[in-house]
């Protein structure tokens, strides 16, 4: 009898086991857009009633929204333009309008409704409104003070506010070369883009600024009502993955089932992170020294990554002796792009978050008597290896099986977002663009080249002995090891 109890007990549990993995392959693949070429417009429900645009958020999404509630996380960019004219507020509101209607995703708010499982959150875009962007303008020319101070600004949103907001500071006259030097600030919150986003939104902004300014009819975009789909729908999961992400929710739910419910004040208890005036930094290399800095990289066939977490991880090392500074045995988190993994290519109207991250686990510089390129090959070697496994893609799949650990933070996070170029159309030519991102990690560190220069936005979370030029002497270091 008790034979027969326990066969009935084992085939129960392994029947309910089948029935749940079957249950979320299905699912997993039924994510998977049927019409690769047609994704972004099966991405959209109309509300024939409302006239508006709905789509529920990611899973993504629901995770960097909560990442903004809890961290205040933003994306940034501060772009300067220099002109033999004066820029005008008119023709900034307009531009800004007409961005709006080229990118649908600037136009969404946020709304929620409730269902029989939980709260579900909601892009909305209202085709009847004409979407009016935040635009504030400053009576000073310090920028860093205004990006510094807005940064540690009231988190919580209300539905009707949208996603990003502009601030333009102070015109400044440069005598000696007869110049205007204009500086707008655009913030973001990363649940829309990403930094590369953000480049192409400075692009956009630029390229049609001009077009206005010049009286150019083209600049007349058609409105595009279609959100972008989220990101799990954009990727195709390795199966490998697929499967320990299926198993890893099997077991939770499971245990879950054990256990039984749990009481709402143990769902969640992450408190607030508390304010701290960020410190920014920047610094922008000539043509000269970039292509310098890019030749090494060339002739050692390594990233500007690889590059630059070797010379943090040994500045680091020199300072952990002291009870505040930065411990390089902790790893580093490098964010990557993941455009290239998607099934379908998205439009280049649209405006998405397209990054993901993963954790970087480095070798203890001083135990290790190598010379600095050595360790910039290997470092190298390791991004390679972990690219090639697609690791920045196991946070997308963990967030969609239930199983991640959002509260993992690094001491140093950085980004490299590539190569672009400003067209310099009359009248107004770049002046510097720097693209920047706050996050849990204590240093964030973003690398872009335009126009053959290389820009350099550091972003520091807290203030440790030595971190003002904290920048500096990376690029000393650099510097240093190659001259040797």
């Amino acid at each position: 009898m008790n034979s027969m109890l326990n066969s009935f007990a084992c085939l129960t549990v392994f029947s309910f086991s089948v029935y749940i993995i079957l249950r979320i392959v299905s699912r997993s693949f039924s994510a998977v857009p049927k019409n690769e070429g047609k994704h972004v417009q099966s991405s959209s429900v109309r509300n024939v009633d409302t006239q508006d645009i709905r789509r529920d958020m990611g899973f993504y999404e629901s995770y960097l929204a909560d990442l903004n509630t809890l961290y205040g996380t933003k994306v940034y960019a501060v772009l300067s333009l220099k002109s033999v004219v004066n820029l005008k507020r008119h023709n900034i509101k307009n531009t800004l309008l007409l961005l709006a209607r080229k990118h649908p995703i600037l136009r969404a708010r946020v709304t929620s409704y409730h269902n029989t499982h939980a709260s579900t959150r909601q892009f909305v875009i209202n085709t009847e409104e004409r979407s009016v962007p935040e635009l504030r303008f400053v009576n000073t020319s310090n920028w860093q003070m205004i990006l510094e101070e807005e940064l540690i600004g009231n988190n919580e949103r209300s539905n009707d506010q949208l996603f990003w907001k502009t601030i333009v500071t102070r015109e400044q006259y440069e005598a000696r070369q007869k110049l205007y030097i204009n500086t707008l600030l655009f913030l973001f919150d990363p649940v829309i883009v990403d930094r590369i986003s953000v480049v192409k939104f400075t692009q956009d902004f630029v390229a049609v600024l001009c077009q206005l300014v010049n009286c150019d009819i083209r600049v007349e975009n058609t409105k595009t009502v279609h959100l972008p789909s989220p990101t799990e729908e954009c990727l195709r999961p390795p199966f490998p993955k697929l499967l320990v992400s299926v198993f890893k929710q099997v077991i939770m739910k499971f245990q879950g089932f054990i256990r039984g419910p749990v009481s709402s004040h143990q769902k969640d208890k992450r408190c607030r992170f508390r304010a701290i005036k960020p410190l920014i930094v920047m610094k922008c290399l000539s043509e000269q020294d970039t292509s310098r800095l890019l030749k090494y990289c060339h002739n050692l066939n390594c990233s500007l990554i690889a590059l630059f977490i070797t010379a943090w991880s040994d500045i680091m090392s020199g300072r952990s002796g002291s009870a505040r500074a930065l411990c390089h045995r902790k790893p580093v988190t490098v964010v990557v792009d993941y455009r290239t993994s998607m099934t379908a290519e998205l439009p280049q109207s649209y405006l998405s978050n397209s990054s993901s991250c993963f954790h970087l686990y480095l070798f203890d510089p001083q135990n290790n008597c190598r010379y600095f390129g050595s360790t910039v090959r290997d470092c190298e070697n390791l991004l390679k290896s972990s690219i090639r496994k697609k690791k920045h893609l196991d946070l997308i799949w963990q967030l969609k099986y239930d199983n991640s650990r959002t509260d993992e933070s690094s001491p140093f996070e950085i980004a490299d977002i590539g190569r672009f170029s400003f067209n310099q159309t009359w009248p107004f030519s770049l002046h510097e663009v720097f693209i920047g991102a706050s996050s849990r990690s204590t240093v964030n560190l973003t690398l872009l080249v335009v126009n053959n220069k290389l820009y350099c936005g550091m972003h520091l979370n807290s203030h440790f002995s030595g971190c003002a030029d904290l920048l500096s002497a990376l690029f000393a270091r650099i510097v240093q090891m190659i001259c040797h």
